[in-house]
This record gives C-alpha cells, structure tokens and sequence, in this order.
C-alpha cells in the first residue's frame, strides 16, 4: 500500500523535520517530491578565517563586509580590500543606493563611493551613535542607539546628515532594533511593538507614521527582520516566526519548531536572508547559539533543516550567514572561515564536504494493532551519481518508541551512474505498534523522493 504520509508537511518523531531536503510541490511525473538541497561551491576567500557578516551589490560589484574589513569582489571573482571597519564581532548592517556602500558596524557609520576610483572609506558625522540602517526612495536611513530616534541622510549622499531630519517612532515604548523597507514602507521594530512609516513628501521631514498600522508585537533578534514574497519575516518577541499581513501579521511557526526555539540558550544573537531558490521563497533563519538553522519554503508553506557537517559530525546550522544576489549566481558567505560560495544545484556537496539528507517519516499507527511489516518500497531517484565508481547507498532504521531509540542501520543501492531502473527496498522489518522510519543519504548523489510503499499485515489483536 502507498505510505500515504511520507510525501507531507508533517515532521517525524519529536518534531523533528526533513534535514537538507525541501518539498517540490510537483516534479515531471506529476506528483511531488522532497528534494536535496544545494551544495556550495566556492569562488573566493577575501579575508581567510572570519565571518563573513553581511554583502550588497552596488554597481558591478558585490561588496562584502568580512571581519572588520570591507572588500569589492569584480564578476571574476577578484577581491579587492577597500578599508577597515570597526567592531568584527558585532552585529553588522549593510545597504548599498545607486553608488554608495553603507554600513552600521561596532557603533559606527562607514560609507564608501563604489562610483569612485580610490579605495576610502568616509565615517561620516551622524552626531549619534547608528544602530538600525536601511535605505528607502534613495535616503539613507539610521536610528539612534537605544533610542526611539531614527535620522535620514541628504537625498543619494550618506555622507551628510541634518540633525533636524529627525523623526520619533513614539507611538509605544522602547529603543528601535530594526528598519525594514517593504513595498516602498518603512517597518520599524522595537522589542514588543512595530510601527510603519511612508513617504508623504513633506519637505521638513518626508516620512509619516501610517494610522492603525502599528502592533504591540515585536522582535527578539533584531537580525532575524528581513523582506520576502512582498512581507516581512521575523522572530517575535514570544519565540514565535511570523510573516506580516497587511499591516498585521500571521504566524508561520508551529509548536513543535517553538519548542525547538525555547530550548535555546540565546535567541537574540539569530540572523536570517531571504531568497528566491529555483521557483521557491525561502525564509533562512539560523541560531548560532542553538547551532540550528530552520528555512520557511512561502511558496509551499512548509519547514526545513538546513545543516552542515562540522568537523566529523552532522547536524549543526548551516555553513551560511549572509547572502546577496549577483554575477546571475546566489552568493552566501561564510559564518566562520571568511568563504564565500555560490549555491550549486548540481554539486551534492559543501565545499567538499558531505551533505546528509534525512527524513523521519510520521508514525504509522494503525487502531493500536500490532503490525508486521513484510517490506519497505522507497520510490526516489536513482542511478544519478556522477562518479562512475560509486555505489551509493541510502540508509534505514526506525524507532518502536517514538523516537528515544532506533534500530540498527540497514543499506540498499541507490544505483550506480545510470542505473535509473534501481529499486531500493527493504525486506522482513519486524512488528511494532507505533513504528517510525527513518532514512538518510550522504552519498555523492541527487536525491529526489516520490514516496514510500510498504506492505503491512495487522494483527486482529489490540
């Protein structure tokens, strides 16, 4: 019979949801499939052994800010050290306008002219001390540290500041954490409310609150606030995600990833990107103190895990913590080792490392009977490794349990190169009550999987 559940939104055991593996709604053969996901390739290293914090595109470069050192990377992927910045392991905030380069970085404001020939960074005179940056109808936009104060710069120049071009996010109490545009909109967040802002063309101070559109929710990571699929996506204040509405919001967490989120020591230092990967909106959201990285596919409103393999383990967040869209190619860089990549839907690895897929299939459960199960028929992809000497293998163990212990791990041939008829399945699998599957690759392969069949037999006993 059809596993009907293998295929779903659903996580396994304990919440845990599908590793490097998203839901493609619908394939060639007309029915969906989980998917693996990229691998990375790199391109370059300007600065070795540093994260690389945050990267804009500002006229035919991208523009990365690794450690406390901005550099210009030309489309040969050639980098070129433009200055030194301050703070390296503070938070870090980057736009870029039609010819300038702006950052927010170890409470300080650097701008630098990408339309000019020389490599100077400017510290232009804000009179505060910047925290919030973003960039809206060619102004410059900055708030004051632990203040409800934001400013604007002089119309494309970030090098000028008017102390009077000052507004006041006061309809709640708080400092500002962060500034998102959205839909030529202002969103300012503070920690447990938000307020939005257009541009009315006053000529004292163009931008105005809008009326009714603020909410007494707000945000646990200022980092986490980011702009997709014509929202906004964030981590509120109650260890929820949301995704905005209008001018309201919805949430897009479940309790089992809320429950993920409380178990984390620190909330407040998680960072997210969005992008478009292949047709889908991907909301990419990592805690580097809970190790985890979890990704919200819009476009098929369902969860993920994305890890890498650190040293000898799997499991942890994944290699990426900013990203930028340039040279046609989606570039993440690094959160450690100062790489920058471009993800690769036809490399199955990181950089060289293995990338383990997994998915733990819901319980199956039938009336509480005892059921045996005769075989076990996974329907994927095979024969598309592109190693001609490799037999690459897909792994199965399961848990009578729910979860607290799993079985010993069982092998089957994915196929070699070419091999496209391969059938993986598993045979005399024992009884249970409450079994749960799970299956995992780390071979240099594609995995696409189209389900499961499996052949069951039910006592008449309860």
């Amino acid at each position: 019979m059809n596993f009907d559940r293998f295929i779903s939104r659903a996580p396994g055991p304990e919440g845990r949801y599908n590793v490097n593996l998203y839901l493609l709604p619908e394939t060639e053969r007309g029915n969906p499939a989980l998917v693996t996901t990229p691998g990375l390739t790199q391109k370059v290293t300007p600065k070795p052994n540093v994260p690389v914090r945050a990267m804009a595109v500002c006229m035919d470069k991208l523009y990365a800010v690794c450690g406390d050192e901005l550099y210009a990377i030309d489309s040969n992927w050639n980098a070129t050290l433009i200055g030194q910045l301050s703070g390296a392991s503070e938070p870090t905030h980057m736009v870029a306008g039609d010819k300038y380069v702006v950052v927010v970085s170890g409470g300080k404001l650097f701008a630098y002219d990408a339309s000019s020939e020389d490599t100077t960074i400017s510290v232009p005179t804000t009179n505060v001390t910047p925290y919030a940056l973003a960039y809206q109808d060619r102004y410059f936009i900055i708030s004051k540290l632990a203040s409800d104060y934001w400013y604007i710069s002089t119309l494309e120049d970030p090098t000028s500041w008017d102390a009077l071009d000052e507004g006041r996010a006061g309809a709640y109490p708080g400092a500002i954490l962060a500034i998102v545009s959205e839909s030529r909109q202002l969103w300012v967040f503070k920690e447990a409310s938000i307020e939005v802002y257009y541009n009315s063309g006053d000529l004292d101070f163009p931008f105005q609150r809008v009326q009714g559109a603020s909410q007494d929710v707000g945000t646990a990571a200022p980092r986490s606030v980011v702009s997709l699929d014509q929202s906004i996506f964030w981590l509120d204040n109650n260890g929820r995600i949301l995704r905005s509405q209008g001018y309201g919001h919805i949430v897009i967490s479940n309790p089992q990833i809320e429950r993920a989120i409380a178990a984390y020591s620190r909330i407040d230092d998680a960072t997210a990107y969005s992008l478009y990967w292949l047709g889908h909106a991907w909301y990419v959201l990592s805690f580097p103190t809970g190790n985890a990285t979890w990704v919200y596919d819009a476009s098929t409103q369902s969860w993920f895990r994305w890890s890498s393999k650190q040293g000898f383990s799997f499991g942890g967040r994944h290699r990426t913590m900013s990203y930028a869209y340039f040279n046609s190619e989606h570039v993440v860089g690094d959160y450690e080792n100062g790489k920058i990549y471009v993800l690769d839907k036809d490399s199955f690895r990181e950089d060289g490392e293995e990338i383990r897929w997994e998915r733990y299939a819901p319980p199956l459960i039938l009336e509480g009977r005892r059921i045996f199960v005769r075989d076990l028929y996974l329907d994927m992809s095979s024969g598309t490794t592109t190693q001609q000497s490799l037999n690459p293998q897909v792994v199965l163990r399961w848990s009578d349990d729910g979860g607290k212990t799993w079985s010993n791990e069982y092998w089957a041939s994915v196929g070699k190169i070419g091999e496209y008829k391969a059938r993986i399945a598993w045979r005399r699998l024992g009884s249970s009550r409450n079994r749960t599957f799970h299956v995992f690759g780390t071979d240099n392969y594609r995995a696409e999987i189209h389900g499961a069949f499996i052949n069951v037999i039910a006592s008449e006993d309860i």
